[in-house]
């Protein structure tokens, strides 16, 4: 059995690590140790994986401000009084700006709930 460089090792755990569950068919570069598997097939299956992850933090925050955008119309149409605004200054991550629009849906249902009181 042949052995596979450091390279190929890391690029595996690598997948690994980020929940990568899909199968890998050559984790090896390109040298003869590897039966010459090239890097290409790993490097787009890298960046599939890392693609995915993209396009699920985008959900993430586009469902988050969905959520916010909603429970503030549902709070206008009630006439409860709230600050409507959502400050992204700072928030230049994807994260950073799903952070946000939680923060802000946690502030706006705590006004819906207690309003209903």
């Amino acid at each position: 059995m042949k052995k596979c460089s450091q390279k190929g090792l890391i690029l595996l755990t690598t997948l690994c690590s980020i929940g990568f569950s899909g199968s890998v068919i050559a984790a090896c570069d390109s040298s003869p140790t590897c039966g010459g598997a090239s890097t290409s097939s790993t490097s787009s299956t890298s960046s599939t994986s890392s693609s995915t992850k993209k396009d699920n933090r985008r959900d993430v925050k586009r469902d988050k401000k969905a959520s916010v955008k909603a429970l503030i119309k549902t709070m206008a149409k009630l006439n409860i009084e709230f600050d409507p605004t959502v400050d992204l200054d700072g928030a230049v991550t994807s994260a950073q700006k799903t952070a946000v629009y939680d923060a802000k849906h946690k502030e706006l249902q705590k006004i819906f709930e207690a309003s209903k009181k």
